[in-house]
């Protein structure tokens, strides 16, 4: 065998059994403390010796004397294909007698980890050139290879890149070139490597490298800068450019890769897409103008069905309190001036009962007229009486309703009072029809300079898309309506629901001046008829009657006419009449009417009784609400009766108020 493939059995240490002879400790001691993994095998291959880095490399702790050819776990060749111990390099070695150079391995420790190495295994031969054994050093080479695959995968990447990848040094000059910045620029990979990057640049844009180059040296990436190149046949090309600073193992800043991508067509493209758009544009303005124009003009229909839908209600209203209503009461009256009257017992029970069926007709039309329209008390009062009017409607639909409201001031057009009212009413009737509860919650609050009214339940809930409704064959009318409505008056509706949990429903509108409320100066009424003097006794009282209605004014006239201390000594055709009237008369009582046009009575009581302490005003009207009587006596009315009243107690209630007048005017 070769003197140079062999080790002398002097030169290496042996140990037998695990033992060693006592010159050879030092070497021992530089082996046990060597960093890299080497062992030692007896000629058949079996460990008789190890260092502690071969149990870091192996991961386990060989078996000396029974572990054969290698230190290591499993072992695997380097296409991953397993690789028996008995042929391993160290195997290979002691069979053929000869040191194995230059392969490479796999190790897998116990723990799963895998380690590339490289073993360098030694023969070892006594002096008469008998084998005696082996010695094997193993470098991990993990690192090395993890780095040589990922510059290869990163070649790879470069390579197969479809944009143009590029490298320059800090001075411009072009480093390497791949595959694609051949085929987008035109010049090899020979023509392009060590010329400046301005080979590539128009002379109308050099200045671009300077600005570039300036902002490497600082550290900066430019990302997605979109410019001009030239290629090699002098055609210009659009293209993207990201560069990014290369740094060397100090962080020093040595050089920029730069990826262009060529972005002509994409210009092309937006270039062809500009030119259709300016054809496009203005079809577009067209049909926008068009359909803006179209909302808006929906939006005005949805808010003049809104007041067309009030309106109606309003004169439906006006309709039954100034002729129905009327005709009832004074029907009434009549009845009771007729029973007053001894009549044969047939005509008495007829008498009785038809009286008994007026009143039940003067009580549906009341209703009725309730439904339709809030009572005029209500119209001077603000947003929290009008909202607790339509709650309290709610009650005879089995739903009790409570409302909340904070006492801020709250300021709202009448227009816009009465669409909440209305909101409010339509939302109501949606809890009655499809929550299944038989209680509600309203909230009135001031959020800056918006009104906020909540409308909430614990009902069942529903599904909802969008803020927006969407009216559908089933129904979201009512929810759409609402939501138009407050748009068009510059309100906002959000709903928060979900099944199972309950609905509430936030209404917002700003707050607006109201210069509706309060008394506004009218025209001037015909001038006031004379008057009678009172009689030096001064028995008789005074009466002013006030109500818009000449046959109800008749028929009170009859009635109080036929008693001897009554005097009416004027007529009044609505609440400014009467102030004005007042202002130039000598009187005791005022019997007004609440409900009239032009000013109601509940302004006119406001009016007189601020002017005038001594006068007594007794409300009169169909309305038998309390808001409405609570309206009329806040104003200054010392007593109130309804129309179907009149009859059995005004002409008692008028001595009594004169009595009182007079008291206080003496």
């Amino acid at each position: 065998m070769a003197e140079n493939n062999r080790a002398s059995a002097g030169q290496p240490p042996t140990f037998a059994n695990g033992r060693e002879n006592a010159d050879q400790m030092p070497l021992r001691e530089v082996l046990d403390n060597l960093p890299v993994a080497i062992y030692i095998t007896d000629a058949e291959g079996r460990l008789t010796y190890f260092n502690a880095a071969a149990v870091k490399f192996s991961g386990r702790v060989p078996k000396l004397n029974t572990d054969q050819w290698c230190v290591t776990w499993k072992l695997f060749n380097p296409d991953g294909s397993p690789l028996p111990h008995n042929q391993c390099p160290m195997a290979v070695a002691l069979q053929e007698g000869r040191p194995v150079v230059g392969s490479e391995a796999i190790a897998e420790r116990p723990d799963g980890k895998r380690i590339w190495f490289t073993p360098y295994p030694i023969p070892i031969f006594d002096s008469r050139d008998k084998l005696t054994g082996g010695i094997n050093m193993l470098i991990d080479i993990t690192g090395r290879k993890s780095q040589e695959h990922s510059k290869n995968l990163l070649s790879a990447i470069i390579e197969s890149s479809d944009d143009a990848i590029i490298s320059k040094n800090l001075d411009g000059i072009i480093t390497s070139w791949n595959k694609s910045a051949e085929r987008i620029f035109g010049y090899t990979s020979e023509e392009a490597v060590g010329q400046p990057v301005t080979l590539l640049i128009p002379n109308d844009r050099l200045d671009e490298e300077t600005i570039i180059l300036k902002e490497l040296r600082r550290g900066n990436r430019i990302d997605h800068f979109e410019t001009v190149r030239v290629r090699k046949d002098g055609t210009q090309l659009h293209v993207s450019l990201t560069i990014s600073p290369i740094c060397d193992s100090t962080g020093q800043v040595v050089g920029a890769s730069k990826i262009a991508r060529d972005i002509t067509a994409r210009k092309k493209s937006e270039k062809k897409l500009q030119e259709m758009n300016e054809t496009l544009e203005d079809r577009v303005k067209e049909r926008t103008a068009a359909l803006l124009t179209y909302q808006e003009q929906l939006k005005s229909l949805t808010s003049e069905l809104s007041k067309a839908e009030e309106h109606e209600r309003q004169r439906l209203a006006t309709e039954l309190h100034d002729n129905l209503g009327q005709i009832l009461a004074m029907s009434k009256m009549k009845l009771d001036l007729l029973l007053k009257h001894s009549l044969p017992g047939p005509s008495r029970s007829e008498a009785v009962e038809i009286a008994d069926l007026t009143n039940s007709a003067i009580t549906f039309t009341r209703e009725l007229m309730s439904d339709l329209k809030p009572p005029p008390s209500l119209e001077k009062e603000g947003l929290a009486a009008n909202i607790g009017w339509v709650a309290n409607k709610m009650k005879k639909h089995n739903l009790d309703v409570t409302v909340r409201e904070d006492d801020q001031l709250k300021v709202l057009t009448e227009e816009v009072r009465r669409t909440l009212c209305q909101c409010v009413r339509e939302l109501l009737f949606n809890v009655i029809k499809h929550a299944d509860v038989q209680e509600a919650q309203i909230t009135l609050s001031r959020k800056g300079e918006q009104v906020q009214v909540i409308v909430e339940d614990e009902g069942k809930g529903f599904k909802i898309k969008d803020q927006i409704p969407t009216p559908v064959k089933n129904g979201g009318f009512g929810l759409f309506n609402i939501y138009e409505r407050l748009d068009w008056l510059g309100g906002r509706m959000k709903i928060n629901t979900e099944p199972g949990k309950g609905t509430k429903i936030n209404l917002l509108i700003p707050i607006t001046d109201d210069d509706s409320t309060g008394f506004v100066a009218a025209d001037r009424v015909p001038p006031a008829p004379e008057y009678p003097e009172r009689n030096g006794d001064d028995s008789q009282i005074r009466i002013l009657l006030v109500d818009d209605h000449q046959m109800v004014r008749t028929g009170l006239r009859n009635l109080i006419e036929g008693e001897e201390d009554l005097l009416v000594i004027a007529e009044a055709v609505n609440g400014r009449d009467a102030v004005e009237q007042t202002r130039e008369m000598d009187l005791d009582v005022i019997v007004m009417d609440v409900n009239m046009p032009e000013m109601d009575g509940i302004e006119a009581t406001q009016i007189i009784s601020s002017g005038n302490s001594n006068v007594r005003i007794i409300g009169l009207s169909l309305h038998d609400k309390a808001e409405v009587i609570e309206a009329m006596k806040r104003a200054g009315a010392s007593a109130y009766l309804t129309k179907t009243e009149a009859f059995e107690s005004l002409s008692a209630v008028i001595r009594s108020e004169a009595a009182i007048a007079r008291g206080i005017a003496d």
